[in-house]
């Protein structure tokens, strides 16, 4: 129960090379300094091995090029592990077993302090691995913790980790506890700095908050990233392809039951913030909450509803604001719940395809030049069966042609498919269709065409056996427009202003449909 003192250091080097150290049990304290060249190179620290076997804290410092170099350091059983790994490849590639009720403190700081690409050091729990872990890998030189990989601890221990420095954690493997109650306590992991967490692989508690932060250029570019099954993940993504490339993105997965709510932050301070990134939504009850604030912040991303699980969705907000935030993107809404989507800025989300839910509401809002739609890049409305839930599309009159040659596929009943296109060119050439898929019947249409040409050009399918109104209202609204009434329910067209629905040269036509 005594403490112990071991110093290795100064000349020659390597003094104490491959030493084996028992530390003592409680209250005795382990303080061993490794201050010079390879001084501590392949030792092997133990825990103790006789008495109470609980064993007091430990307080290693590894500071040195290669001090603490290929090392097996066991943490005491259950009180505080101070190691410090400073210095040009300090602590590569050791093996640590941090303690299993008490707190675990790792500090890597040099280049390649506690990693390198296929010689990262391993952090280990030991059972029941109920400690916390507080791992900072920073930013005094490059790769501090690459290819490292390590285990986080049960509930009620916290990981902690701070990734600060270019390639600091490059490549890193981050796993939920796989001993003890392998659930997991709160994860917060931080990469701050350009390719700070780069190809690592990720993965949250399985029932404890996550948090990740990915700040800086392509901090989090070509990350998999593993949600918690039942409680909140937070990401964030701020900075130029900091989640995201045209080549290399990221993969934002759930894992069963996937029930907890989805919280994706790609903000505005740099371009292509989420670029082409993959995310899986969680299931009922767990909501879906993407802001997508900036020039191409999710260009081209892959939005799908969940894969695990009861596989029914929660409910879906998706904020796209900014130029081309969303461009070219696929978006599947929840199979059974709401759906929420607004396209604010210009060119927001051209070249996007929607797909409803099949039983909940579907908003969708377009708002900026070109919002949804353009002359050969439009949007395109997909229903989901049974699809049978309302559709509400607005296209405003902020700027031009904010829904131009959209396409839309409207429900059948009971949902009804609500239009409203206000502003000049608002919906320019756009393709209105009845259902193609489910029962085929199409619940009622309420078209609002307002404003000068807003819906110019277009093709108009009213459904088969629901109420059809459409209101042409303004300076050639309508004009050239082509639209088919119900076979079998009412047709009211309104026609308000000049050359509405006709002129010499481009008149509108209303068709029927049998059984007319």
């Amino acid at each position: 129960t005594g403490s112990l003192n071991l110093a290795c250091g100064g000349v020659p080097l390597k003094e104490c090379l491959e030493v084996d150290v028992t530390c003592p049990n409680k209250p005795g304290v382990c303080n061993i300094d490794c201050t010079e060249e390879s001084a501590c190179e392949s030792m092997v620290l133990r825990r103790p091995t006789t008495g109470a076997l609980d064993g007091g804290e430990l307080v290693l410092n590894c500071h040195g090029l290669h001090s603490c170099l290929s090392a097996s350091i066991e943490c005491p059983t259950d009180d505080t592990c101070n190691i410090e790994c400073v210095g040009s490849s300090a602590c590569r590639p050791s093996n640590i077993y941090c303690p299993q009720t008490s707190t675990c403190n790792i500090l890597c700081d040099g280049l390649k302090a506690c990693g390198e690409s296929g010689f990262g050091s391993v952090i280990h729990q030991s059972g029941p691995a109920t400690g916390t872990l507080n791992l900072t890998c920073t930013a005094t030189q490059q790769k501090s913790c690459q290819a490292i990989e390590l285990e986080c601890p049960n509930n009620p221990g916290d990981c902690d980790i701070d990734c600060y420095g270019e390639l600091a954690c490059h490549e890193m493997v981050l796993k939920r506890p796989t001993i003890g109650a392998l659930d997991g306590g709160a994860l917060k992991l931080n990469c701050d700095g350009v390719n700070s967490c780069t190809d690592s692989n990720i993965e949250c508690p399985t029932d404890d908050q996550c948090s990740i932060d990915c700040i800086g250029s392509q901090a989090c570019r070509r990350a998999d990233m593993y949600c918690p099954g039942t409680v909140p993940c937070n990401i964030v993504c701020d900075g130029l392809k900091a989640c995201g490339e045209t080549t290399a993105p990221s993969t934002i997965h759930q894992v069963a039951p996937a029930t907890a709510t989805l919280t994706l932050t790609c903000t505005a301070t740099q371009q292509k913030s989420c670029q082409k990134i993959t995310v899986e939504c969680p299931n009922n009850p767990g909501d879906c909450n993407i802001d997508c604030s900036g020039t191409l912040a999710c260009h081209e991303m892959v939005l799908k509803r969940p894969t695990v699980g009861a596989s029914d969705g929660g409910a879906l907000t998706l904020n796209c604001n900014g130029a081309d935030s969303c461009t070219g993107s696929s978006i599947e809404c929840p199979t059974d719940d709401q759906c929420d989507i607004d396209c604010i800025s210009d060119d927001a989300c051209r070249r996007t395809d929607f797909y409803c839910p099949g039983t909940e509401p579907c908003n969708i809002r377009c708002d900026g030049l070109k919002a949804c739609g353009e002359s050969t890049d439009p949007s395109e409305i997909h229903q989901v069966a049974p699809a049978t839930a309302t559709l509400t599309l607005t296209c405003t009159a902020t700027q031009e042609r904010s829904c131009q040659k959209i396409t839309v596929e409207c429900p059948n009943n009971p949902g009804d498919c609500n239009i409203d296109c206000s502003g000049e060119l608002a919906c320019d050439e756009m393709v209105l269709k009845r259902p193609t898929i489910g029962a085929l019947d199409g619940g009622a249409l309420t078209l609002n065409c307002n404003g000068l040409n807003s819906c110019t050009d277009s093709n108009i399918e009213c459904p088969t056996d629901d109420q059809c109104s459409i209101d042409c209202i303004g300076s050639q609204a309508c004009r050239r427009a082509d639209m088919y009434c119900p076979g079998t329910v009412p047709c009211n067209i309104v026609c308000d202003g000049l050359k509405a629905c006709g002129e010499t040269t481009a008149p509108s036509t209303i068709h029927q449909v049998a059984p007319a």
